[in-house]
Parts: C-alpha cells; sequence; structure tokens
C-alpha cells in the first residue's frame, strides 16, 4: 500500500514539475515575442516592395503562361476523348448496323 502512495507521490511531483516547466516555457515565448515584435515590424516593412513587386511579376506570369494552358488543357482533353472513344468505335459500328437492319425491315409510317 505504501508503494502505491509513493507512485502517487512521485506523479504529482513529475506533474507539477511539468505544470511549472510549462509555465516557464509560456512566459518567455511571450517576453520574446514582446522584445522581438518591432524587429519583426520592420522587416515586414522592409519586405512590403519586394513582395508587391512579386505579386506584379507574378500576375504577368500569369497573363502570359494562363492562355497557353488553357490551350494545353483543352489539346488534352480531346486527346482523352480520344483515347476513351476509339476503343468504342466497335461496338458503335454494331450498332450503326443493327438500325439499319431495323430500319430496313420496317415498313414506312403513313404520315401525311
Amino acid at each position: 500500500m505504501i508503494e502505491l502512495f509513493v507512485l502517487v507521490f512521485i506523479g504529482a511531483a513529475l506533474l507539477s514539475v511539468f505544470a511549472l516547466l510549462s509555465v516557464v516555457a509560456v512566459v518567455f515565448r511571450a517576453v520574446l515575442w514582446i522584445v522581438l515584435l518591432p524587429f519583426r515590424l520592420l522587416l515586414a516593412l522592409l519586405i512590403l516592395p519586394f513582395l508587391l513587386l512579386k505579386l506584379l511579376l507574378a500576375g504577368l506570369m500569369f497573363l502570359i503562361v494562363g492562355p497557353v494552358l488553357a490551350i494545353l488543357a483543352v489539346v488534352a482533353a480531346v486527346v482523352i476523348a480520344a483515347i476513351v472513344a476509339v476503343p468504342l468505335l466497335p461496338l458503335l459500328l454494331v450498332g450503326a448496323v443493327i438500325w439499319a437492319i431495323m430500319r430496313a425491315s420496317s415498313r414506312p409510317a403513313l404520315v401525311r
């Protein structure tokens, strides 16, 4: 029974040490964030023109490459449709023959 109390005591001690270290880590991170905030803002202010330049170049590339990619997508769709349709041509031929036989064997309608 004493062993159980010792294990509970050790577990509680480890839990309290973990909680204390967690609180210390959170406080350290908050202080570090507050200290480095002016540097982060200054860096963001310095990088802003480069981000705008990147946006401009990306838009220009989209205008140049976009139509080419659209044309390639249409060509790829046509090729894929042909790849799927070519194996079905014998079935289409059989259906056309059956349709022609049925049409030739039936009487024409007497509608005026």
